[in-house]
Order: structure tokens, then sequence, then C-alpha cells
């Protein structure tokens, strides 16, 4: 049975600043994730407003068109 050594038990100061880097860049990844998922939105609703307008104005051409 082998003994553990007590400085094996204290964290050394570079896990915890690499710890620390992988949360940081966690959160980084997490923000950046967030700013995309926000930003794309608007894009897909101004396509489906462009597609109800191209539809409507289409109607409005062949409804002229046939009357």
């Amino acid at each position: 049975m082998t003994r553990s050594n007590p400085e094996d038990l204290i964290p050394r100061d570079d896990n915890i600043n690499h710890t620390l880097r992988l949360l940081a860049r966690e959160r980084e990844l997490r923000e950046a994730r967030e700013r995309l998922q926000f930003r794309a939105q608007p894009q897909i609703e101004a396509r489906v407003v462009m597609l109800w307008l191209l539809f409507t104005f289409v109607y409005m051409v062949f409804d002229l068109m046939y009357y």
C-alpha cells in the first residue's frame, strides 16, 4: 500500500491557471454562440417578410392581369 504525497493533494498554480483559462474560454464560446443566435434571428425574419412581400406582389400582378 502506497502512501500519497501530501503535496499531490494541493492543486498546483499551473493547474489552477489552466482551469481558469478553460472556464474563460468556455464563457467566451458561450457568449459568441449567443451573439450568433441573436444575430441570425432578424435575418430569418427578414427573409420571411421578403418572401411574403414577393408572394403578395406576384399575387397582385396575376390578379390584375386576369381581372
